[in-house]
């Protein structure tokens, strides 16, 4: 049995229906294709209403799928009823034959304790996932989170020392904590399924249409201090005047959503607060709408918007760390910046909107780059990595 615990609320509302995050319920479905059995741990939500980008999911159509609801739904339940998820944990450890443990930001949560009932009571496979970098996370959101960057990059250098193997997301996680493992595959963050990418011939009208239309630009990203959604707003008071017509719509939800609002007063309806959209369908057909999408995260992390915006025929201006670098070496006209840099995205955006000629043959060449590349296709790499360690 592969068993995860996920730190992500899902809702039981019948006898095998769970109601879950539309992303989580594509990750699972896809690893369900390379796992016969598959074991998923998650606090309890409270009502549908309190997931975001809810998605609907029948266990009973996925006969390898067991799902265990955690006694929890915040931190102060967390805290009183430890002991009791720590139990329910340590019973899945011990009849699992791979324990995965991913990341976290925070310091004591559900990921720890999944992490250290690995170390002590799980028999086969253990393994730690870093889809991104939480210190370089840390490392960027300011002077209140900062502290603990050198804290969690020491946790995840000693968690992938002791166990069996590692799993990361993109070239920076690799770069930063691969020295330090045993055995470790290094795996891309697509998320596309097959029917996701956008079509040619609509992409080609979208850009012929463009000659006197609004510039139609996306950001959409969890709203924390490290994606760099401020910077851009910073950038654009920059470059406003020098711009031709655009708008800008941020989608997502998060802790700096009050403060992004604050500094986009002066830009007035040029830019749009949407909040979620759900992962899958409705989010590509709204992703395929725009021209440009953004990517400003300062941290390493393989940031999934960025090959969805490639998969959707769009522009792509994205921060140039070594991992965003080395994850579209395969797009060949993108424009980039320092992360963090307000100037630098300033700069880049100039350039890009000169150079409006190259987007058509750009987001054409993206859609290309992309094609074939599915969620799929991660999940079977780390399948066949880890049976390589059974042997």
């Amino acid at each position: 049995m592969y068993t995860i615990a996920f730190p992500i609320h899902i809702c039981p509302v019948g006898p095998t229906v769970f109601c879950l995050p539309a992303g989580l319920a594509r990750d699972i479905i896809a690893q369900l294709r390379y796992e016969k059995d598959l074991h998923i741990m998650c606090p309890v939500a409270t009502s549908p209403n309190s997931v975001s980008s809810p998605y609907y999911l029948d266990a009973a159509d996925y006969p390898g799928l067991r799902v265990t609801l955690l006694p929890y739904n915040g931190r102060l339940n967390y805290c009183t009823r430890l002991f009791k998820i720590l139990r329910i944990l340590k019973r899945a450890a011990e009849t699992s034959s791979v324990w995965h443990t991913g990341c976290s930001t925070k310091l004591f949560d559900l990921t720890s304790a999944s992490y250290y009932i690995g170390r002590f009571f799980a028999h086969r496979i253990r393994v730690v996932c870093l889809d991104s970098d939480p210190a370089s996370m840390m490392g960027n959101s300011g002077p209140l989170q900062q502290w603990k960057a050198p804290i969690i990059r020491a946790r995840y250098r000693k968690w992938v020392r002791q166990v069996d193997a590692a799993i990361f997301v993109g070239q920076g996680t690799e770069n930063s904590y691969g020295r330090f493992c045993r055995k470790f595959v290094t795996t891309s963050a697509v998320w596309l399924n097959e029917g996701d990418l956008a079509d040619a011939d609509s992409t080609v009208r979208k850009f012929d249409q463009l000659e006197g239309d609004i510039i139609r630009m996306a950001l959409p990203s969890r709203l924390y201090g490290w994606k760099g959604c401020d910077d851009v707003l910073e950038a654009l008071k920059i470059v406003n005047a020098r711009l031709p017509a655009w708008h800008l719509d941020i989608i997502g939800d998060g802790p700096m959503k009050a403060e992004l609002q604050r500094q986009a007063k002066e830009f007035g309806d040029r830019v749009s607060f949407l909040g979620e959209i759900s992962y899958g369908d409705p989010f590509f057909a709204k992703l395929q709408s725009y021209h440009i999408v953004l990517a400003p995260t300062r941290g390493l992390e393989e940031a999934r918007i960025a090959y969805d915006a490639a998969a959707s025929g769009c522009v792509l201006l994205h921060s140039g760390t070594t991992t965003l670098n080395k994850a579209m070496r395969d797009v060949p006209v993108r424009w980039q910046f320092e992360p963090g840099s307000v100037q630098g995205i300033a700069h880049a955006l100039l350039d890009m909107f000169e150079l409006k000629a190259l987007w058509k043959s750009a987001a054409l060449r993206g859609i290309d780059a992309m094609r074939g590349r599915t969620i799929q296709e991660m999940h079977k790499a780390r399948a066949l990595f880890l049976r390589s360690l059974a042997v």
